[in-house]
């Protein structure tokens, strides 16, 4: 099983073919693709650290939000 580690947003993630992927959110409109960095390539044999003839395009399908974050402060009085 072959595989690649990709940067998007600062982080870096480890993707096959046909996996999906929950990022943080892009300047990318949805339905758009993108190719971003590879860094490495492996699986099959020795890994290839910064290949140029390895190319990944990424899908946006859509922008989702999280769960609602509360935080609560304390002031001493």
């Amino acid at each position: 099983m072959s595989y690649a580690i990709i940067s998007l947003g600062g982080k870096q993630y480890r993707v096959s073919e046909g996996q999906r992927l929950l990022v943080d959110r892009l300047p990318t409109e949805e339905g758009k693709t993108f190719t971003p960095d590879v860094l490495l390539v492996g699986g099959n044999g020795t890994p290839a650290l910064s290949p140029k003839d390895v190319t990944v395009t990424v899908k946006v399908l859509g922008q989702q939000r999280g769960p609602k974050i509360r935080i609560g402060k304390y002031k001493k009085r």
